[in-house]
């Protein structure tokens, strides 16, 4: 799957999510069965004075080359998070995640590079329209790297970095504490590394891990 196209698609779900939700509840009321939503837009969530969790699964799609010389393959990722709201709009929280990419120098797999990152988060809420509740994040934290070599005698030691992290996402409330979450993000993680070859050279370059990740999981409120 090319980044484009995993974006594109991940980019038409969240369209496709919003306005299907809008379409639905702009329709005359007495048109709308009951079913047809688990909430109302009469009845929306409360997020003020609550706490919400969440896991999520999914992909991390390098956004660029790890080095100018060699190429990134996407992996796996993970994350967990819990926010407090400050009003049903706003809400502050903390991301804790898990991501790891291929490094393949040279056209061969050489080992993977891993991160646990940490990111207090802002999150504003938009309008609910019944059960969807669409979200903005924005969060600066901490990358703590670190390499798994698949080649005996190589050596990568890469620096912890800074976190900068952006997410547009759509929870659908099935009911009133549990929704199901989609998400689709952007992590910055540049940094320095130090490479000891198969052959005892030792050497010096930047990296630069940033991905972008397709994630789907289930918030509680």
């Amino acid at each position: 799957m090319t980044l484009k196209r995993a974006v594109l698609s991940m980019a038409v779900f969240l369209g496709l999510s919003v306005y299907a939700a809008n379409d639905a509840f702009a329709a005359d009321p007495a048109s709308v069965q009951p079913t047809a939503s688990p909430l109302s837009s009469s009845s929306p969530v409360g997020f003020q004075g609550r706490l919400m969790g969440g896991l999520d699964a999914g992909i991390a799609i390098p956004s660029q080359a790890i080095t100018p010389s060699a190429q990134s393959i996407e992996g796996p990722a993970v994350q967990g998070n819990v926010f407090y709201g400050l009003t049903d709009s706003v809400l502050v929280g903390l991301e804790l995640g898990w991501y790891q990419t291929g490094y393949s120098p040279a056209g061969r797999f050489a080992g993977n590079l891993g991160d646990v990152y940490m990111i207090p988060t802002v999150e504003i809420r938009g309008q609910q329209d019944g059960a969807w509740s669409p979200y903005l994040s924005f969060g600066l934290g901490a990358n703590l790297n670190m390499f798994s070599a698949s080649e005996p005698g190589l050596s990568i030691s890469p620096t912890d970095t800074l976190a900068t992290r952006f997410a547009i996402g759509d929870d659908y409330f099935m009911t009133p504490h549990f929704a199901l979450n989609m998400e689709l993000s952007w992590l910055m993680n540049t940094g320095m590394w130090t490479e000891t070859s198969p052959g005892g050279a030792v050497s010096g370059s930047t990296f630069n891990n940033s991905a972008v990740f397709l994630m789907a999981g289930v918030h509680f409120l």
